[in-house]
């Protein structure tokens, strides 16, 4: 039989010396690998439900400067409306760099 072939045929070597894992490591592994893939989708879903949430706070914001602008309401300041605004973007905007530093 030629190197090539021998090669080929020879079974995966594991960089832990021993014996190859049995089935217990392997199930093991596999839940490892699962509850792993199950956290980052459960942090994609709430980064989505979050992110979300402030563009609708965000939306009623600038509702509200609207109302405001047009004199339907005067009890609210534009200064503290303003300010919120601001806040909302960066936070949004803060959400953004976050999970694009994670996905990197």
């Amino acid at each position: 039989m030629s190197e090539t072939t021998q090669e080929n045929t020879s079974r995966t070597s594991y960089p832990i010396p021993g014996p190859e894992p049995g089935l217990i490591e392997n199930f093991l592994l596999g839940l490892r690998v699962v509850w792993r893939e199950s956290g980052k989708a459960l942090s994609g879903l709430l980064h989505r439900y979050e992110r979300r949430a402030l563009a609708k706070r965000l939306d009623e914001e600038y509702c509200r400067l609207g109302r405001i602008q047009a004199g339907h309401d005067a009890e609210t300041s534009r200064a503290l409306v303003m300010g919120q605004i601001g806040l909302l973007r960066d936070e949004i905007d803060a959400l953004d760099q976050e999970r694009k530093n994670q996905a990197a």
